[in-house]
C-alpha cells in the first residue's frame, strides 16, 4: 500500500510521463482515451495533495464532541451554553473511555 506522498509522486510521475510520450499514448490508446488518463492522474495528484495539505491544519473540534460539553449542550469550562456546532480553541475531543 502507498502512502500519501507516494500516492502523490506516483500520479504525478505517472501524468509527466504520459505527457511526454503524448503521440504514442494517443496512437495506443486514441486522443480522448489518452485525455482521460492523463486528466485521471493529474486530477488525483491534485486531490492527494490537498488532502496532504489539509491535514496538516489542526483539528477543529465542535462543542458536541467536546469534553467539556456535559452532554445537556452547557460547557463546564466557559460555564456557558452552547450550540453542538459551535467550537474554540480550548475544545478537547471526548473519549469514550
Amino acid at each position: 500500500m502507498l502512502d500519501l506522498e507516494s500516492a502523490i509522486r506516483f500520479h504525478t510521475e505517472e501524468a509527466e510521463k504520459m505527457k511526454q510520450h503524448k503521440k504514442v499514448n494517443e496512437i495506443i490508446l486514441g486522443t480522448e482515451a489518452y485525455e482521460r488518463e492523463l486528466q485521471g492522474h493529474t486530477q488525483t495528484a491534485e486531490w492527494l495533495k490537498e488532502l496532504a495539505e489539509r491535514r496538516k491544519l489542526p483539528e477543529i473540534i465542535r462543542c458536541g464532541e467536546c469534553r467539556f460539553n456535559d452532554g445537556t449542550a452547557y460547557c463546564v469550562f466557559h460555564f456557558r451554553d452552547v450550540k453542538n456546532n459551535e467550537y474554540c480553541s480550548w475544545a478537547e475531543r471526548r473519549t469514550d473511555e
